[in-house]
């Protein structure tokens, strides 16, 4: 057993202190932000913002992929603007197809999205030379300095951004929201101190003075770097691992999955920060706690192939936000592929004076949304903050985060507890954390937590934390009047539907879901369902997460009743909320769901799965979607898509070794046909160094040897028929150093073999459900 006791009745959370240089309207909305939280028409709010790199993803699809984003639960999309893929070739400049920033920009609008653009002008992005073009490299001029010269170049390239996006601006009823200038100035490269500071200054007011007039500016704030008072908010990150580090040992634990005050990140940027430390250049009480680079994944190096798994993204992001951050700022959310250059390929790699090589073309970064638009298993675990942050952001927001004495502060520590509370005028939230990637966490069982605040005493008990488990649980949390004391269930979101709302938590099987009232706010009559207790003051209920639940009824002193509804984990993490303001549902279902205008647009690589809706869809049944009951207070079902016109197909023609050890293999590939299937997958299982595909003779793909499977999908490019495919895997020796979590059999210290293809298809379908509107 393990016993806690936190005592917040003394805590006084200080008045946030405006940061008036910062905010801007639009006649309808006014955004701003003060010294803890951003705020939306002068409330609270708690902003969810996750990277895409539109130059990286073909512009055919940018309108499926942003709309993956908002089903995601994201609602700032964060891009570089990368100069090397725009002006490659001096006073060429590109503005269209894949790299046409206004027409993203419009998207993100219709989608309804808001858009921090990054425009640099160095970005790093494991660009070549950081994104500067080649010409300008080798210009002969200072880089990244306030000299005539360089500044003449960055004039010219802001200049021409701006002509892509004017009139798309905030103040101008556009999605443009912020620009971040620079990238890791300060930490990585650039000058530090008074002259970083005037540097980023002479930027600053060269872009406004352009046009890029925006209610916020921001700028890297980890490692030393340079944050301008009153002019740039600091932005800061993590992430799961350092795949920049130049050695190929096991990496010690990493302290990101810590609960601390304000993480100070040493890890990002190492391999450019000459050493610098992860101190702050400026005054952390000033500003909020807000991050742009949690690690949504990370892109392996040649001699670094880390595999970041869900739980590894998911409990990052737990102890950040236990921690106080108060904007989630994801680095990539949505993965992509370098484009093709003129003149070279344009990913950094230590022949450009890097110190680090990556591959060629994939950025996959094992984002939640990985190269092709798949959906990775992490963005289903992320989804799960963002539902609970869009509906209760806003309690979020004004918590502030309550660290314990006896909080781990060893991230080599498997024993001891890893906890904290944030707490504020709107409650407060319990974090635990049992996880440490890479590491075995000792088990847990039957902790008992006990948190005191001027309101009252609340008891969190017998909650199981086997080892990988991360969670929060409420306190003093407002449900339409109804005062939830304490739970030992996570809330996930809020349906309103038909005048009736309900609050959605889920729960652990082995941790009992023990829900405690206010008695003076719930009339003891209404309670309907589940175990209900009584305590001084508390009225208490036990519930058991279900498969199927019924939600239970509650009614307030006022008269005002709810629904409360609780789901087990797994369940959690396939829900979806779908619809708008009156008219929502929540979705069970392994099928990826998004919303385009009217209907709800669903996919998967099962051509049968369930579906179940609460409350039940308005529509009936369907050639797609079969009714088959009620299970609870779920309609459910099986959504059962729609054969395809031809079956896709993958086979080995032939396979050659070549002379320089690497194995070549020629392929027949068939696609499904038919608008029942909207991509096929081709998933490869190598063991060797790298592997490359050919089409035509050209590089189409590339990929890293990590352990896991290659997948490609296949219908950016378009038909395969009659077209020449050729597979190339290079030898990987068991002598060479890089760092594998898996490694593969070697062959007389040798590997490099093809262990395994197939092509599987992803099918679509669209289902016409009333007011579900983005």
């Amino acid at each position: 057993m393990i016993q806690k006791y936190m005592d917040l009745s003394h805590i006084q959370t200080e008045s946030p202190v405006s940061l008036g240089a910062f905010g801007g309207s639009n006649g309808q909305e006014s955004l701003a932000v003060n010294s803890r939280y951003f705020t939306r028409n002068g409330r609270p709010v708690f902003p969810i913002m996750g990277e895409f790199h539109f130059s990286r993803y073909p512009a055919a699809y940018w309108e499926e992929s942003l709309q993956k984003i908002r089903a995601g639960g994201i609602q700032v999309v964060a891009s570089y603007v990368i100069w090397i893929h725009h002006e490659e070739e001096q006073n060429v400049f590109e503005w269209s197809g894949s790299k046409d920033l206004n027409k993203f920009v419009r998207l993100c609008q219709k989608t309804g999205l808001r858009v921090l653009l990054r425009i640099g002008p160095w970005s790093h992005g494991e660009c070549r030379n950081g994104g500067f073009p080649d010409w300008l490299v080798h210009a002969g001029v200072p880089l990244r300095e306030s000299n005539p010269q360089y500044l003449a170049h960055v004039k010219r390239f802001y200049a021409q951004i701006y002509e892509q996006v004017k009139g798309l601006f905030f103040a101008e009823g556009g999605p443009i929201v912020g620009v971040q200038i620079e990238n890791e100035y300060g930490h990585c490269g650039g000058l530090q101190g008074e002259p970083g500071i005037a540097h980023i200054k002479t930027l600053k007011q060269m872009a406004v003075e352009i046009g890029f007039v925006t209610p916020f500016y921001t700028s890297t704030g980890w490692g030393n770097g340079v944050v301008v008072e009153d002019e740039t908010l600091p932005v800061l990150g993590g992430y799961a691992e350092a795949p920049w580090d130049q050695h190929t040992d096991e990496r010690k634990a990493a302290r990101e999955y810590l609960f601390t005050p304000i993480h100070r990140e040493t890890d990002i940027g190492t391999d450019l920060s000459d050493g610098m430390s992860g101190e702050y250049a400026y005054d952390i009480s000033r500003y909020p706690y807000l991050t742009a680079e949690l690690g949504g994944g990370l892109e392996p190096t040649h001699h670094r192939r880390p595999i970041v798994s869900a739980d590894d993204t998911g409990a990052l992001v737990h102890a950040f936000l236990g921690s106080g951050a108060n904007l989630l700022g994801y680095y990539m959310y949505h993965g992509g592929t370098n484009p093709a250059g003129k003149f070279s390929t344009l990913q950094e790699s230590r022949a450009t004076g890097y110190l680090n090589d990556v591959p060629e073309y994939s950025y996959d970064f094992q984002a939640p949304i990985g190269e092709y638009g798949q959906l990775h298993e992490s963005y289903s675990r992320l989804k799960a903050y963002h539902l609970f942050l869009q509906d209760f952001g806003e309690e979020m927001a004004l918590s502030s985060c309550c660290l314990p004495e006896d909080n781990a502060a060893d991230a080599e520590d498997m024993d001891s507890l890893r906890y904290c509370a944030r707490y504020g005028a709107k409650g407060g939230f319990l974090f635990l954390s049992n996880y440490q990637r890479r590491r075995h966490m000792a088990e847990k069982q039957d902790v008992n937590i006990t948190v005191n605040t001027a309101n009252g005493t609340y008891a969190f008990e017998h909650i199981a934390l086997p080892d990988g488990r991360y969670v929060f649980y409420p306190f003093e949390m407002d449900l339409d009047g109804i005062t939830l004391a304490s739970a030992t269930a996570q809330p996930l979101c809020r349906i309103r539907n038909s005048g009736q709302t309900t609050f959605v938590f889920f729960a652990d099987e082995d941790t009992p879901a023990i829900f405690r009232f206010r008695a003076e706010t719930v009339r003891p009559d209404s309670v309907g369902g589940g175990m209900c207790f009584t305590e001084k003051d508390i009225l208490g209920l036990r519930v058991v997460p279900e498969a199927f639940a019924k939600a239970l009824e509650l009614t307030g002193v006022d008269g005002i009743s709810v629904r409360l509804l609780v789901i087990r984990r797994a369940d959690a993490y396939r829900a979806w909320k779908v619809g708008e303001r009156g008219e929502q549902y929540l979705i069970l279902t392994d099928a990826a769901v998004r919303q385009e205008n009217d209907r709800l647009v669903l996919s998967s690589t099962r051509q049968r799965t369930d579906l179940f809706s609460y409350p039940a869809f308005p529509e009936k049944a369907s050639a797609v979607f079969q009714a088959a009951g009620t299970y609870g207070d779920f309609a459910g079902g099986v959504l059962h898509f729609p054969d395809a016109m031809c079956s896709p197909f993958v086979s080995v023609q032939a396979a050659e070794k070549t002379a320089d050890g690497a194995m070549e293999y020629t392929l027949s590939v068939k696609r499904s046909c038919g608008a029942a299937v909207d991509d096929d997958f081709l998933t490869i299982r190598f063991a060797g160094d790298r592997a490359k595909l050919f089409i035509d003779g050209a590089v189409a793909a590339d990929w890293f040897y990590t352990g896991t499977g290659w997948v490609v999908g296949l219908k950016r490019f378009s038909t395969l028929e009659g077209r020449s495919l050729h597979l190339r895997i290079e030898p990987l020796k068991d002598t060479d150093k890089v760092f594998l979590e898996k490694k593969p059999a070697f062959e007389n210290g040798v590997a490099c073999m093809l262990r395994d293809i197939r092509i599987t298809p992803e099918y679509v379908c669209r289902l016409p459900i009333a007011h579900t509107k983005p």
